[in-house]
């Protein structure tokens, strides 16, 4: 049987008493339910994030998604303006940069390991790893086109040249 990868050994080190407040938090922020409106909505961002600085927690998508009593996958359709306006939209795009601007200050600060953070910055955050692609010759060059591919000499009947 392969190596169960859950952290087992972690959660069981974590007090009792540090689990139960986690998880009333946690119920909390779910209980508020969806937000109504789009100024209930900035309301609810705005408790969350004031939630986050009193209890000292890392904020992060999930648990805007939890403050919102939605799902992660209703937090990334509204990022990108789906079943939503233009305005909730643009609020989401803001709580989200928020988030991503507290994981790259922590991975600037070095309190994440540069794996984690280097994950954290490509799969939640979109970044890319720099890569230069040249583009093949120009339609004309110096008023002149460049040869059809019909035109180029074939290697196969070129005899070896003499050395």
């Amino acid at each position: 049987m392969g190596k169960n990868n859950f952290p087992t050994s972690e959660l069981s080190e974590v007090p009792a008493v540090q689990i139960k407040e986690m998880v009333t938090c946690l119920l909390d922020l779910r209980n508020k339910g969806k937000p109504k409106d789009n100024i209930e909505l900035q309301q609810r961002i705005d408790d969350y994030f004031a939630f986050c600085r009193e209890r000292g927690w890392r904020p992060g998508v999930e648990g805007l998604a939890c403050a919102l009593s939605v799902s992660r996958q209703t937090v990334f359709y509204w990022l990108r303006g789906e079943n939503c306006d233009a305005e909730r939209a643009a609020i989401m795009q803001n709580a989200k940069q928020s988030i991503d601007a507290f994981l790259e200050q922590m991975a600037l600060a070095g309190k994440l390991n540069p794996a984690t953070s280097i994950f954290l910055m490509k799969n939640w955050m979109n970044y890319r790893d720099s890569v230069s692609i040249e583009q093949g010759l120009p339609l004309e060059h110096n008023g002149r086109s460049p040869l059809p591919v019909s035109a180029l000499p074939q290697l196969g009947n070129i005899e070896e040249s003499e050395e």
